[in-house]
């Protein structure tokens, strides 16, 4: 494995609790904190991606099934009689 040293400092109470832990569960320091930093990560990516899940679930429905180029009717979405920049969305 190709490996990289880094220094990390701990509270004594928290290092206490760290070499404890890792004891109990039959590793060693370097590869509790390895597979606490990869657990914390996987955390975060699962939040960062249902975050956007959730921001596309908000935008769902706010366009316009029938418009399959939106170029071609952006100027009339727009600008047009009932245009967005009337305040009259969709009205």
């Amino acid at each position: 494995m190709d490996a990289r040293r880094v220094t990390l400092l701990f509270p004594p109470a928290q290092h206490q609790q760290v070499v404890l832990t890792a004891q109990h569960e039959g590793k060693s320091l370097s590869e509790f904190v390895r597979d606490a930093v990869d657990y914390v990560i996987t955390l975060k990516k699962q939040a960062h991606r249902q975050e956007m899940y959730n921001g596309l679930e908000r935008l769902a429905g706010t366009g316009s099934p029938n418009i399959t180029d939106a170029s071609t009717t952006i100027d009339d979405t727009l600008y047009g009689e009932n245009g967005v920049w009337r305040g009259q969305h969709g009205k």
